[in-house]
């Protein structure tokens, strides 16, 4: 995603970030300010797949139910929620905010008090979370495999040529030089690369070789050519 590829740009600076993730940088930016207000702030309000889930959530058949006659009323259930949900006053967790991590039911200290279902059905904890972790990476391949959805960069395609501007920092040299349809001697002298530092070097990390070195700031003065 966009943001965390800003985040882990940071370190070359922020002009490396703003010059190839500029839309993920405001997004992580926002989300930094926003949680510093907000529990969860990414998760509720900007992260696609935490909708996603969340509609999932309210639609779904299981729902962790609380017993009011056997509740004790210890608290427990709220203290160990992970996303803060008022498990303890609810006789049934139905908010789109609720994970189903099971973690309220399994440490509450009264059996029976806290309980997964469907229905009237009682549900083991254990087979909930098979079917959330089912739910969770199954999503995940499907969108991948329907070219929605990426966790690294996409490669380049046999024959596909791309400007220096377009050149990502998660490329090696090698990668870029044959991008751009540039001899890598040529692409040496462009992007002023030492010919000590390997050709399999990523692009983002000439500079643990040459520390003054600024991949942003060669990038951004040969896109101006």
């Amino acid at each position: 995603m966009e943001e965390w590829a800003a985040y882990s740009h940071l370190p070359e600076g922020l002009e490396s970030a703003w010059s190839e993730y500029a839309v993920g940088l405001v997004i992580l930016i926002i989300s930094i300010i926003g949680s510093m207000v907000y529990d969860r702030f990414f998760c509720k309000y900007l992260c696609p797949m935490g909708a996603l889930y969340g509609i999932i959530g309210k639609i779904s058949p299981f729902k962790v139910v609380r017993n009011e006659s056997v509740c004790i009323g210890c608290g427990l259930c709220n203290n160990v929620c992970p996303v803060n949900i008022d498990v303890q006053h609810s006789s049934e967790v139905t908010t789109a905010e609720c994970i189903s991590c099971q973690t309220c039911v399994l440490n509450c200290p009264k059996a029976g008090a806290l309980e997964s279902k469907q229905g009237k059905q009682v549900i083991k904890p254990l087979l909930v979370l098979i079917l959330v972790m089912a739910l969770f990476f199954g999503s995940i391949f499907s969108f991948q495999a329907a070219g929605v959805y990426q966790v690294l960069p996409e490669r380049l395609k046999a024959g596909e040529t791309i400007s220096f501007a377009q050149v990502k920092g998660s490329m090696t040299i090698k990668e870029a030089a044959e991008g751009t349809n540039t001899e890598i001697k040529e692409f040496y002298s462009l992007f002023k690369i030492p010919e000590s530092v390997s050709s399999q070097t990523k692009m983002k990390d000439i500079k643990k070789f040459v520390p003054e070195y600024e991949f942003g700031d060669i990038k951004e003065s040969l896109g101006e050519d």
